[in-house]
């Protein structure tokens, strides 16, 4: 819920009932998907709002509080692999 694409597409805007965004990462490459759940009619507001929070986390980089968040996430999922 405190992901920017949330923020910006769903509380600021409220053009998504929910929107998110996971990685997979393979031995030979990956994947990074956004999902979201929003009306035809919002649908391409949507993908340029995505496409605009991707160029400024490419033009300004993330922020030091995000970064911190990730590693937490990150090894919160790695320990709970080991105890699967």
């Amino acid at each position: 819920m405190s992901s920017r694409l949330f923020q910006e597409i769903r509380e600021k805007r409220g053009l998504a009932y929910s929107i998110g965004s996971y990685s997979l990462s393979y031995a030979a490459g990956g994947a990074y998907t956004v999902y979201g759940g929003t009306s035809p009619k919002h649908w391409e507001k949507v993908q340029e709002l995505v496409r605009v929070e991707f160029d400024n986390v490419c033009k300004t980089g993330l922020e030091s509080d995000e970064i911190e968040r990730t590693k937490r996430n990150i090894c919160g999922s790695i320990v709970l692999a080991w105890k699967a």
